[in-house]
């Protein structure tokens, strides 16, 4: 992949991913999320019906893995640095390990945002 679509690819999940946690806002409307919804779409699309459809296709299962099983993917992590030719050799690239990197990170930032959310206090209106 060159480094060109490899940033393309970073920065669309990125914000497929941004749009993602902004459809869960409570002051989003219908046809906002309707809209958000197409963005998504249109974005999965793109990447997995062009030469790049594997790398994307890592990316969001190691996006999920990082959401589903964080510990496991966090020992994967580790050995993913301390083996990097063993990992090679089972047909991880640089792209692969970049993006197990870049799917921790926006897991990360999700759940800091999901956790702002949740400690949000409800608007009081007097009356």
């Amino acid at each position: 992949m060159h480094s060109e679509h490899e940033e393309a690819m970073r920065a669309d999940f990125h914000d497929r991913q941004a749009q993602m946690l902004r459809m869960a806002q409570p002051e989003v409307s219908d046809d906002q999320r309707y809209e958000i919804a197409d963005r998504i779409v249109d974005y999965d699309r793109r990447w997995q019906s062009g030469p790049y459809a594997e790398d994307w296709e890592f990316l969001r299962a190691a996006h999920a893995d990082w959401h589903d099983h964080p510990e496991m993917m966090a020992r994967f992590a580790r050995d993913l640095d301390v083996s990097r030719n063993v990992w090679e050799d089972y047909g991880l690239s640089d792209v692969s390990r970049r993006s197990v990197t870049q799917a921790r990170h926006i897991a990360d930032e999700e759940r800091a945002a999901i956790a702002a959310l949740a400690h949000r206090q409800p608007i009081r209106r007097e009356r």
